[in-house]
């Protein structure tokens, strides 16, 4: 587990999200507080790579393991970089 875990996990940032392809430079920065926990068993990436068509496995090297982030928003700032 690295980068979040490495830096503690309180205002996380994650973006962006829900990119718009038809109005490019514009993103969501969700900031908040970050709960971190194992996926060892892989139920949460399996669910996930259901919705995309993808076997999240496939992607790991020996020895990894996955983790689940929920963030937990403070703070949703919109940027618009068009400007």
């Amino acid at each position: 587990m690295h980068g979040l875990a490495d830096r503690g996990a309180r205002h996380a940032y994650s973006g962006p999200d829900r990119v718009s392809l038809a109005v490019p430079n514009r993103y969501l920065e969700i900031r908040g507080d970050a709960e971190i926990s194992p996926d060892d068993d892989y139920a949460f990436a399996d669910r996930l790579g259901a919705k995309y068509n993808a076997n999240l496995r496939d992607q790991d090297r020996p020895g990894e393991s996955r983790v689940k982030v929920i963030i937990r928003p403070v703070r949703v700032n919109a940027i618009d970089m068009r400007t």
